[in-house]
């Protein structure tokens, strides 16, 4: 795909994750593209604070443990939403 046509498609992408009847079967399509959630081990609820709201941090599932947890310190540390 050119930048130019995913740069068009983003808004759909967006608004596509970020509405409500969405949330239950997001886990189940991104685990087809390969991706798993990473639990916060040291939050009860297993939610993530970036940017001062809760979210679910998805990585790799061909990622090692370790390299998850680097790519989801990366996020927290950057403080950027998708």
């Amino acid at each position: 795909m050119t930048s130019t046509r995913q740069a068009a498609l983003l808004p759909a992408v967006e608004a596509e994750l970020s509405d409500r009847k969405n949330r239950r079967v997001l886990p189940h399509h991104t685990e087809r593209a390969a991706y798993v959630p990473i639990d916060n081990e040291a939050a009860k609820d297993g939610y993530l604070k970036v940017a001062g709201a809760r979210w679910v941090v998805f990585a790799m599932r061909s990622l090692s443990y370790a390299d998850q947890r680097c790519a989801m310190g990366a996020r927290i540390k950057t403080g950027r939403l998708p």
